[in-house]
């Protein structure tokens, strides 16, 4: 054996320090340093967003990647997290008219109220029949939202250049970090007239901030419009809009997409497909979770169904588990209850 003393490598770090931080770092994880996605099928799978996460999300535009978000951000402030959310995409009051909409409209199916009103409706004041739930929805939703900060899109940018500034202001203060979504952030300042190398350069710089202040971080990506292999419904890691480093950069990978054979236009009832595309700590990449979303509950229903991908029957789905109350009819192109949900008896 090579005679030689530590000093010789100056650039290494001997195994048992590394040995020594990651049972200390274990044995500290606890519920209260956990985040989650507030999507039951998720967090079955997952167990939560470790401190140590960096998470991508990706989607067609229009599947609900900003909902998602969105979602994510204010289920973890009513659970007494800090969540610095960069919602860099739309109007500065988006976030809170959909937030407002959303409950309102709980709160009138809660009442009994059976008509579908249309977000559009509510944002130009023609729905009369949610203003009656407004005013509690935002007395409900100030309450449960006071650990959740939007990012000032109006006064500050965020820019390649500035990201490491702002995430170590956020360093020791959150217990979560959003960002809807990579496209918007300023890549020509800095010099990244290169988009790949732009959103490579981002993905790292989120990257190390995990690693060094031990903050969970969700990103969210568009991901190519033909998407899925060989014309597939289901999408594949490498087909994130833009650098494959986007993907290999995170942790976690997960791809939103609509089942489209499964879309009950009748009642509302839309199939979305959640797979997990990489995962670092060993979770399956073959199996999907589908869940139904409810388009006048503006929320996706309890339970879930999970499927396993068989590449080799051309993309088909074989059934895993099931955990939901209603089956898919398919001559009828509808879904419907086994049991009675929340007084919905039209179905």
């Amino acid at each position: 054996m090579r005679e030689s003393s530590s000093d010789d490598l100056i650039m290494f770090r001997k195994a048992e320090n590394y040995i020594d931080e990651a049972q200390l770092a274990q044995s500290s994880i606890d519920d209260s340093v956990i985040c989650n996605y507030g999507i039951d099928y998720l967090d079955n799978v997952t167990l939560g967003i470790h401190p140590s996460e960096l998470v991508l999300i990706g989607a067609k535009s229009g599947v609900g990647k900003t909902s998602l978000t969105e979602r994510i951000a204010i289920y973890n402030a009513e659970k007494g997290k800090k969540v610095a959310f960069f919602r860099l995409e739309g109007h500065k009051n988006e976030f809170g008219e959909k937030a407002l909409y959303n409950l309102a409209v709980k709160e009138y199916l809660s009442a009994g109220g059976h008509e579908k009103i249309g977000y559009e409706e509510f944002r130009m004041n023609k729905a009369p029949l949610l203003s009656k739930h407004v005013d509690n929805a935002a007395k409900i939703l100030k309450t449960c939202m006071e650990t959740l900060f939007l990012y000032d899109k109006n006064k500050y940018r965020l820019t390649v250049e500035n990201i490491k500034d702002h995430i170590l202001m956020c360093a020791g203060k959150v217990d979560l970090i959003i960002v809807d979504h990579i496209g918007f952030i300023d890549m020509l300042i800095g010099g990244y007239e290169n988009e790949n190398r732009g959103e490579t350069a981002i993905m790292q710089a989120f990257s190390e901030a995990v690693e060094q202040y031990n903050i969970p971080v969700i990103m969210v990506s568009h991901i190519r419009k033909s998407i899925g292999k060989k014309g597939s419904l289901i999408p594949e890691a490498d087909e994130f809009m833009g650098s494959s480093n986007k993907y290999k950069l995170s942790y976690t990978a997960i791809m939103l997409s609509p089942f489209y054979p499964q879309y009950d236009e009748k009642n509302l009832l839309y199939a979305t497909c959640f797979r997990i595309v990489k995962s670092r700590a060993g979770l399956s990449t073959q199996r999907v979770g589908m869940k139904v979303f409810d388009v006048r509950r503006q929320d996706y229903l309890p339970g879930y169904i999970v499927y396993r991908i068989d590449w080799k029957a051309e993309d088909s789905l074989v059934l895993l588990e099931r955990k939901i109350n209603y089956d898919w009819f398919e001559t009828e192109g509808i879904w419907k209850y086994r049991l009675y949900d929340q007084g919905r008896t039209d179905l």
